[in-house]
């Protein structure tokens, strides 16, 4: 039996890549501090990050079809 899945919130991104991956890191920023922790790394392979890229812009066009525009992050 596969363990329930853990969520965790992320507002802080890094991603990166090598010839053969794509490297992902989710974490939080804290204001207080202006500092982040980063707590879950994905690893995984350019076609299936390709694949994320595609999911990701669908669910944010069906997102703001129905609820309306993102406004833009700072960074």
């Amino acid at each position: 039996m596969a363990a329930p899945l853990e969520g965790r919130y992320a507002n802080y991104f890094e991603l990166g890549f090598t010839a053969f991956e794509f490297l992902l890191d989710f974490g939080q920023f804290d204001q207080d501090t202006e500092s982040a922790i980063r707590h879950t790394r994905i690893i995984t392979n350019p076609t299936s990050a390709r694949v994320f890229l595609k999911m990701l812009a669908e669910v944010v066009a069906e997102y703001e079809a129905k609820v309306g525009p993102i406004g833009e992050a700072q960074r």
